[in-house]
């Protein structure tokens, strides 16, 4: 898997290109070491050169596998097709969760009684919304793609096993995450029609979809890179995959506060209507 100029190299080498320096105790180990050496058989100095060798291959594969997978990953366009759906999933999954307040102030009516209860919902029962549905779908889909995923192949399974998995039903986690995304952009969809505002009980279905796709998202992601490209990086790919969603954020929340900016009439300290969303919701 690794090039040999990048992993077979001397330890001499891997210490220079380190910039490390000899230890006199070093010295003394490799003095005695010698000196036991010289009181081996053959078969014993054998057995303790192979073992010497192995465990120097181990070492090499700690300092240079991980590092060599981080490259193919990043070189990976599927990879960045991913990341760049997850960025268009969450980013405005996380725009949604952190502005429900003033979406729901902007399908509030000027004419509603000032300290009544918000038609479209109280924030504080949204946020549980999109809590308990994210929490939900993360494990429908998690448990459901393990379920229906199809079977990894191994080389000491038995000719029943393979009978037996062949005629199991078996999906892509693809299949699990598409019509999750979709469910989202519904719930944008409908966000960005008039129905909502003039019936604004609507909105605790559009904070369910968002929800459900938001949760799938987060679920299926890191199961995808695990089973793509191996569990031995996996730390390193997720944690790249998952700075995604803090950027998305950012971005789809500068539009939102944008547009509400831009849409807030003058001398009004908060804005009420479609004008104040719609553009954001149908991007």
């Amino acid at each position: 898997m690794v090039d040999e100029s990048d992993f077979f190299r001397s330890r001499s080498e891997v210490r220079a290109a380190y910039g490390t320096f000899a230890h006199s105790g070093d010295d003394d180990g490799s003095v005695a070491s010698e000196e036991q050496s010289l009181m081996m058989s053959d078969e014993e100095r054998e057995a303790r050169r192979i073992k010497e060798e192995k465990e120097e291959e181990e070492r090499r594969k700690k300092n240079w596998l991980l590092n060599y997978e981080t490259r193919l990953f990043l070189k990976d366009q599927t990879m960045w097709w991913l990341a760049l759906g997850f960025f268009l999933v969450t980013g405005p999954g996380e725009a949604y969760i952190n502005n429900l307040g003033t979406i729901i102030q902007t399908l509030t009516p000027r004419s509603y009684p000032l300290y009544s209860p918000p038609p479209a919902g109280l924030p504080s029962t949204h946020v549980t919304t999109v809590a308990l549905t994210s929490t939900v779908a993360r494990i429908l889909t998690g448990s459901l793609s393990d379920l229906f995923a199809p079977p990894a192949l191994h080389f000491y399974t038995s000719s029943q096993t393979d009978l037996a998995q062949t005629n199991r039903l078996t999906l892509s986690r693809l299949t699990f995450l598409i019509p999750s995304a979709l469910l989202l952009s519904i719930g944008y969809l409908l966000l960005a029609t008039p129905v909502t505002q003039n019936h604004p009980q609507l909105f605790h279905v559009i904070t369910a979809f968002v929800g459900v796709g938001y949760g799938s998202a987060f679920s299926l992601v890191p199961i995808l890179i695990s089973a793509v490209w191996g569990v031995e990086n996996f730390g390193t790919n997720w944690g790249i995959v998952a700075m995604v969603p803090a950027f998305g954020a950012a971005v789809w929340g500068l539009i939102y506060s944008c547009g509400y900016q831009d849409a807030m009439s003058p001398g009004e300290t908060q804005c009420h209507g479609w004008e104040c969303y719609g553009f954001w919701a149908v991007g």
